[in-house]
């Protein structure tokens, strides 16, 4: 149990560290995926589609956002500050 606890623990951390870009960046995406019909005539498909695609869309981007882009505005705008 202990184990599943620190798992649990460990992806919210991350989670965590992701939030600020997943709040920046999911409108854009709901709202592109709003737009777009997967399968005509499926509401619950259409649904279950554009769900799955928006979570894993904003974590990715979050992510990249986050982890990759960041750091390199960060050396460009702050080239003197080093990092911890």
């Amino acid at each position: 149990t202990s184990h599943i606890s620190r798992r649990i623990i460990n992806v919210g951390t991350w989670l965590g560290g992701l939030s600020y870009a997943m709040y920046i960046i999911h409108v854009p995406i709901l709202y592109a995926l709003g737009r777009v019909t997967f399968i005509n005539n499926s509401l619950v498909l259409n649904y279950i589609i554009r769900l799955i695609l928006f979570i894993g869309l904003v974590i990715m981007s979050a992510y990249l956002l986050e982890r990759k882009l960041q750091p390199v505005i960060k050396k460009i705008l702050m080239p003197g500050i080093k990092k911890k």
